[in-house]
Protein backbone atom coordinates (compact mmCIF):
# COMPACT_ATOMS: atom_id res chain seq x y z
CA UNK A 1 0.00 0.00 0.00
CA UNK A 2 1.43 3.46 -1.09
CA UNK A 3 2.33 5.63 2.29
CA UNK A 4 0.27 8.67 2.74
CA UNK A 5 3.15 10.65 2.95
CA UNK A 6 3.73 9.79 -0.86
CA UNK A 7 0.63 10.63 -2.03
CA UNK A 8 0.06 13.97 -0.87
CA UNK A 9 3.62 14.82 -1.79
CA UNK A 10 3.65 14.02 -5.06
CA UNK A 11 0.24 16.50 -5.35
CA UNK A 12 1.95 19.49 -3.98
CA UNK A 13 4.79 18.62 -6.13
CA UNK A 14 2.37 18.72 -9.35
CA UNK A 15 0.30 21.15 -7.99
CA UNK A 16 3.15 23.75 -7.36
CA UNK A 17 6.13 22.78 -9.01
CA UNK A 18 7.79 26.36 -8.67
CA UNK A 19 7.43 26.22 -5.36
CA UNK A 20 9.81 22.92 -4.99
CA UNK A 21 12.02 22.78 -7.71
CA UNK A 22 12.89 26.55 -8.27
CA UNK A 23 12.81 27.48 -4.26
CA UNK A 24 13.00 23.89 -2.15
CA UNK A 25 15.80 22.84 -4.79
CA UNK A 26 17.19 25.66 -6.35
CA UNK A 27 16.55 25.01 -10.32
CA UNK A 28 16.21 27.24 -13.09
CA UNK A 29 14.02 26.52 -16.39
CA UNK A 30 12.01 28.51 -18.62
CA UNK A 31 9.45 25.83 -19.87
CA UNK A 32 6.90 24.25 -18.19
CA UNK A 33 8.01 21.04 -16.48
CA UNK A 34 6.71 17.55 -17.35
CA UNK A 35 6.08 14.94 -15.50
CA UNK A 36 6.94 11.42 -16.47
CA UNK A 37 5.55 7.88 -15.76
CA UNK A 38 7.78 6.95 -12.99
CA UNK A 39 7.36 3.05 -13.34
CA UNK A 40 10.55 1.40 -14.15
CA UNK A 41 10.52 -2.31 -16.25
CA UNK A 42 12.55 -5.03 -15.78
CA UNK A 43 12.10 -5.62 -12.01
CA UNK A 44 9.39 -3.72 -11.52
CA UNK A 45 10.27 -0.33 -9.48
CA UNK A 46 8.34 3.17 -9.17
CA UNK A 47 10.18 5.79 -8.42
CA UNK A 48 8.58 8.77 -6.58
CA UNK A 49 8.56 11.60 -8.95
CA UNK A 50 10.28 12.23 -12.33
CA UNK A 51 10.24 15.63 -14.28
CA UNK A 52 11.17 16.56 -17.41
CA UNK A 53 12.67 20.28 -17.57
CA UNK A 54 14.35 21.12 -20.33
CA UNK A 55 17.08 18.82 -21.36
CA UNK A 56 17.40 16.69 -18.08
CA UNK A 57 15.42 14.66 -15.63
CA UNK A 58 14.67 15.70 -12.12
CA UNK A 59 14.21 12.71 -9.93
CA UNK A 60 12.75 13.61 -6.74
CA UNK A 61 12.80 10.51 -4.16
CA UNK A 62 10.89 11.21 -0.72
CA UNK A 63 12.28 9.31 2.45
CA UNK A 64 10.42 9.25 5.81
CA UNK A 65 13.75 7.60 7.24
CA UNK A 66 16.96 6.88 5.63
CA UNK A 67 17.66 3.41 5.74
CA UNK A 68 20.97 1.84 4.52
CA UNK A 69 20.15 0.54 0.78
CA UNK A 70 18.57 4.16 -0.12
CA UNK A 71 21.73 5.09 -2.00
CA UNK A 72 21.69 2.12 -3.74
CA UNK A 73 18.08 2.50 -4.81
CA UNK A 74 18.88 5.87 -5.98
CA UNK A 75 21.46 4.73 -8.42
CA UNK A 76 18.69 2.04 -9.67
CA UNK A 77 16.23 4.32 -10.11
CA UNK A 78 18.89 7.08 -12.18
CA UNK A 79 20.02 4.45 -14.15
CA UNK A 80 16.78 2.88 -15.31
CA UNK A 81 15.41 6.57 -15.71
CA UNK A 82 18.31 7.68 -18.04
CA UNK A 83 17.88 4.83 -19.84
CA UNK A 84 13.71 4.75 -20.03
CA UNK A 85 13.92 8.65 -21.28
CA UNK A 86 17.42 8.95 -23.17
CA UNK A 87 18.35 12.18 -20.80
CA UNK A 88 20.94 13.19 -18.02
CA UNK A 89 19.26 12.77 -14.95
CA UNK A 90 19.66 14.49 -11.49
CA UNK A 91 19.01 12.99 -8.57
CA UNK A 92 17.24 14.70 -5.17
CA UNK A 93 16.75 12.75 -1.85
CA UNK A 94 14.52 14.92 0.37
CA UNK A 95 14.31 13.37 4.22
CA UNK A 96 11.09 14.06 6.13
CA UNK A 97 12.34 13.01 9.56
CA UNK A 98 15.61 12.52 11.77
CA UNK A 99 16.52 9.43 13.69
CA UNK A 100 14.99 9.45 16.96
CA UNK A 101 18.09 6.95 18.02
CA UNK A 102 22.12 7.31 16.90
CA UNK A 103 21.96 9.84 13.79
CA UNK A 104 24.20 9.36 11.23
CA UNK A 105 24.90 11.78 8.50
CA UNK A 106 23.01 11.30 5.01
CA UNK A 107 25.30 10.18 2.62
CA UNK A 108 24.82 12.04 -0.40
CA UNK A 109 26.61 9.59 -2.54
CA UNK A 110 26.63 5.65 -3.59
CA UNK A 111 30.44 3.83 -3.98
CA UNK A 112 30.73 0.58 -5.62
CA UNK A 113 33.93 -1.11 -3.95
CA UNK A 114 36.41 -3.36 -5.48
CA UNK A 115 37.52 -6.75 -4.00
CA UNK A 116 40.71 -4.73 -3.24
CA UNK A 117 38.68 -1.45 -2.04
CA UNK A 118 39.16 0.46 -4.82
CA UNK A 119 36.16 2.30 -6.03
CA UNK A 120 34.45 1.10 -9.14
CA UNK A 121 31.60 3.82 -9.15
CA UNK A 122 30.58 6.34 -7.38
CA UNK A 123 27.46 8.23 -7.82
CA UNK A 124 26.42 11.63 -6.37
CA UNK A 125 22.67 12.75 -5.56
CA UNK A 126 21.43 16.24 -3.43
CA UNK A 127 20.43 15.47 -0.16
CA UNK A 128 17.54 17.62 1.73
CA UNK A 129 17.00 16.92 5.27
CA UNK A 130 13.80 18.41 5.88
CA UNK A 131 14.58 18.67 9.57
CA UNK A 132 17.52 21.07 9.00
CA UNK A 133 15.52 23.97 7.46
CA UNK A 134 14.25 26.73 9.03
CA UNK A 135 10.31 27.40 9.09
CA UNK A 136 10.13 31.07 8.70
CA UNK A 137 12.57 30.72 5.26
CA UNK A 138 9.62 28.86 4.03
CA UNK A 139 6.57 29.49 4.74
CA UNK A 140 5.56 32.01 2.33
CA UNK A 141 5.88 29.18 -0.21
CA UNK A 142 1.87 27.94 -0.24
CA UNK A 143 3.34 25.02 -2.16
CA UNK A 144 5.78 23.86 1.12
CA UNK A 145 3.12 24.73 3.83
CA UNK A 146 2.09 20.97 4.56
CA UNK A 147 5.89 20.91 4.76
CA UNK A 148 6.32 22.98 7.83
CA UNK A 149 5.68 21.03 10.78
CA UNK A 150 8.86 18.76 9.48
CA UNK A 151 11.04 21.73 9.49
CA UNK A 152 13.48 23.37 12.28
CA UNK A 153 11.04 25.42 14.66
CA UNK A 154 7.98 25.68 17.36
CA UNK A 155 7.66 22.33 18.91
CA UNK A 156 4.02 23.41 20.47
CA UNK A 157 1.75 20.68 17.55
CA UNK A 158 -1.36 22.75 18.91
CA UNK A 159 -0.04 26.70 18.37
CA UNK A 160 2.47 25.67 15.37
CA UNK A 161 -1.07 23.60 13.32
CA UNK A 162 -3.19 26.84 14.46
CA UNK A 163 -1.00 29.03 12.69
CA UNK A 164 -0.82 26.60 9.51
CA UNK A 165 -4.42 26.64 9.48
CA UNK A 166 -4.76 30.35 9.64
CA UNK A 167 -2.03 30.45 6.99
CA UNK A 168 -4.34 28.18 4.40
CA UNK A 169 -7.33 30.08 4.97
CA UNK A 170 -5.84 33.10 4.35
CA UNK A 171 -4.66 31.83 0.80
CA UNK A 172 -6.25 32.96 -2.33
CA UNK A 173 -8.11 30.05 -3.67
CA UNK A 174 -11.10 28.18 -3.89
CA UNK A 175 -12.44 25.90 -0.85
CA UNK A 176 -11.92 22.77 -2.08
CA UNK A 177 -8.17 23.94 -3.10
CA UNK A 178 -7.36 25.59 0.44
CA UNK A 179 -9.31 21.98 1.80
CA UNK A 180 -6.47 19.87 -0.35
CA UNK A 181 -3.83 22.09 1.32
CA UNK A 182 -5.26 21.28 4.69
CA UNK A 183 -5.59 17.69 3.93
CA UNK A 184 -1.63 17.64 3.19
CA UNK A 185 -0.66 19.20 6.05
CA UNK A 186 -2.69 16.92 8.40
CA UNK A 187 -1.41 13.33 6.41
CA UNK A 188 2.00 14.90 6.39
CA UNK A 189 2.37 16.27 10.24
CA UNK A 190 1.33 12.59 11.04
CA UNK A 191 4.60 11.70 9.68
CA UNK A 192 6.21 13.38 12.66
CA UNK A 193 3.66 14.17 15.33
CA UNK A 194 2.01 10.85 14.98
CA UNK A 195 -1.15 12.55 16.16
CA UNK A 196 -5.04 12.08 15.04
CA UNK A 197 -6.48 14.24 12.93
CA UNK A 198 -8.50 16.81 15.41
CA UNK A 199 -12.25 17.67 14.60
CA UNK A 200 -11.57 21.07 12.78
CA UNK A 201 -9.37 19.69 10.18
CA UNK A 202 -11.64 16.60 9.57
CA UNK A 203 -14.54 18.99 8.53
CA UNK A 204 -11.75 21.15 6.34
CA UNK A 205 -10.73 17.45 5.07
CA UNK A 206 -14.34 16.43 3.90
CA UNK A 207 -14.62 18.80 1.25
CA UNK A 208 -11.33 17.84 -0.11
CA UNK A 209 -11.01 16.16 -3.78
CA UNK A 210 -7.55 14.92 -2.54
CA UNK A 211 -8.86 13.31 0.74
CA UNK A 212 -11.55 11.39 -0.95
CA UNK A 213 -9.35 10.06 -3.62
CA UNK A 214 -6.69 8.95 -0.93
CA UNK A 215 -9.82 7.46 0.95
CA UNK A 216 -11.07 5.87 -2.36
CA UNK A 217 -7.37 4.34 -3.56
CA UNK A 218 -6.58 3.21 0.00
CA UNK A 219 -9.97 1.26 0.07
CA UNK A 220 -9.50 -0.09 -3.70
CA UNK A 221 -5.97 -1.49 -1.74
CA UNK A 222 -7.03 -2.84 1.23
CA UNK A 223 -9.40 -4.97 -0.83
CA UNK A 224 -6.70 -6.25 -2.85
CA UNK A 225 -5.07 -7.17 0.41
CA UNK A 226 -7.64 -9.89 0.88
CA UNK A 227 -7.85 -11.82 4.19
CA UNK A 228 -9.11 -10.31 7.20
CA UNK A 229 -5.31 -10.80 8.84
CA UNK A 230 -3.79 -8.83 6.33
CA UNK A 231 -6.21 -6.21 6.80
CA UNK A 232 -5.57 -5.65 10.44
CA UNK A 233 -1.78 -6.07 9.90
CA UNK A 234 -2.58 -2.93 7.62
CA UNK A 235 -4.81 -1.44 10.38
CA UNK A 236 -1.74 -1.98 12.71
CA UNK A 237 0.63 0.06 10.87
CA UNK A 238 -1.99 3.03 10.22
CA UNK A 239 -2.18 3.38 14.15
CA UNK A 240 1.59 3.61 14.50
CA UNK A 241 1.24 6.13 11.79
CA UNK A 242 -1.08 8.00 13.97
CA UNK A 243 -3.86 7.72 11.42
CA UNK A 244 -7.48 8.55 12.92
CA UNK A 245 -9.48 5.45 13.71
CA UNK A 246 -12.11 6.41 11.22
CA UNK A 247 -10.04 6.77 8.36
CA UNK A 248 -9.04 3.69 8.85
CA UNK A 249 -12.29 2.09 9.28
CA UNK A 250 -13.11 3.64 5.84
CA UNK A 251 -9.85 2.33 4.25
CA UNK A 252 -9.81 -1.33 5.60
CA UNK A 253 -13.48 -2.32 6.38
CA UNK A 254 -13.04 -3.27 9.49
CA UNK A 255 -15.27 -2.04 12.61
CA UNK A 256 -14.61 0.36 14.88
CA UNK A 257 -14.25 -1.91 17.94
CA UNK A 258 -11.73 -4.28 16.19
CA UNK A 259 -9.87 -1.13 15.55
CA UNK A 260 -9.62 -0.28 19.00
CA UNK A 261 -8.90 -3.54 20.53
CA UNK A 262 -6.00 -3.35 18.36
CA UNK A 263 -5.03 -0.16 19.78
CA UNK A 264 -4.98 -1.31 23.00
CA UNK A 265 -2.97 -4.07 22.23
Amino acid sequence: MKKVYDFTLKYLLEKFPEDFLKHLLGLEYSKMPEFLDTELKYRTRIADVAIKLESAIVHIEFQHKFTQNVPCRMLEYSVRLENKYKLPVISYLIVLTKPVKKYIPVPDKYEWKGLKGENILSFNYKVINLWELKREEWENYKGLIPLLPLMKGDEDVEKSMKKYEEKIDQLTMNKEEKADIATCLAMISSVKYGIEINNLWRRIMVVSPLFKEILKEGKEEGLKEGSKKEKIEIAKKMLLKGMAISDIVALTGLSKEEIKNLKKK
